[in-house]
C-alpha cells in the first residue's frame, strides 16, 4: 500500500549574529515567505528522487550497507548530497521523494534563504508524523543539519524553518520568540551573487587555525554588537 505526506517549510533571514552565533552570541533570525516543500511516497518498489532545481532528471537510488548508491555527481550540488545524507538517516526503504526549491531560486541563482535548512525541516516533517512539537522538529533536523555541516553550522537557519516568525537564537538553546516593531519597515535586498555556506564555514575554520588570536579578537567585537 502506498502513501504519500507533502510538507513545507520556510526559508530564513538572519537580521544580526550571523557568525557571532558561532561562537555563543545571540542572533535574530526571521522566518520569510519563500517555502520548500517535499513530497514523500512510501510503498513503492524502486526509491527516486526528483527535483528539477537541482538535477534535471530523476535519480534512481537503491542501497549498499545502509548506505544509498546513486549514480548522480552530487558534489556539484551540495544539496543533492544533503538529499543522500537524509535519505541514509531515515529506514532503507524506497522512497519516491520529490522537493520543489523553486521559491528560494531567482534566474537559476540561490538567493540565499536557507534553502538547505527549509529542505531538511520540510523532508523531516514529511517523513515522520511522529514529530508532535515544533521543538521535536528542530531537533531532529538539527541533529541530521549537523551531521551533515560537519558541526560547523549555528542552528539558526533550522530554528527559523522549524518554529517559524522572528526568534532570538543561541546555540544549544531553546528560541525565544519577539515582536517586531510595528513602526520599523526594513527592505531585503539581494546582491545578485549566490554563496555557499559550507565553503564560508571551512574557510573560517582554516582562519580560526591559522590566525587564533585575530579570530577571538574579531569574535569578540561581533559578540559585543550581537549582544
Amino acid at each position: 500500500m502506498t502513501r504519500s505526506i507533502t510538507a513545507s517549510a520556510p526559508g530564513k533571514l538572519m537580521m544580526f549574529g550571523e557568525y557571532a552565533v558561532l561562537e555563543g552570541a545571540p542572533a535574530l533570525v526571521c522566518a520569510v515567505n519563500r517555502r520548500c516543500r517535499v513530497t514523500i511516497r512510501s510503498g513503492v518498489a524502486t526509491g527516486s528522487f526528483r527535483s528539477p532545481q537541482l538535477h534535471p532528471d530523476p535519480i534512481s537510488y537503491g542501497y549498499e550497507d545502509d548506505a544509498v548508491r546513486w549514480s548522480c555527481p552530487d558534489e556539484l550540488k551540495p544539496q543533492l548530497a544533503l538529499a543522500r545524507h537524509l535519505l541514509e538517516a531515515g529506514e532503507p526503504v524506497p522512497l519516491e521523494v520529490t522537493v520543489s526549491t523553486a521559491a528560494f531560486q531567482h534566474r537559476g541563482r540561490k538567493l540565499g534563504l536557507g534553502s538547505s535548512a527549509a529542505m531538511t525541516v520540510a523532508w523531516c516533517r514529511a517523513a515522520d508524523a511522529g514529530l508532535e512539537s515544533a521543538a521535536e522538529l528542530r531537533d531532529r533536523a538539527e541533529r541530521i543539519h549537523q551531521a551533515f555541516q560537519r558541526g560547523r553550522g549555528s542552528g539558526a537557519d533550522i530554528v527559523a524553518s522549524a518554529y517559524g516568525g522572528l526568534l532570538m537564537h543561541r546555540r544549544g538553546a531553546a528560541p525565544r520568540r519577539l515582536t517586531w516593531p510595528g513602526k520599523l519597515g526594513w527592505q531585503l535586498v539581494w546582491t545578485g551573487e549566490s554563496a555557499d555556506t559550507r565553503d564560508f564555514l571551512r574557510r573560517l575554520g582554516e582562519w580560526q587555525q591559522a590566525e587564533p588570536a585575530r579570530y577571538a579578537a574579531c569574535f569578540d567585537r561581533l559578540t559585543n554588537l550581537a549582544e
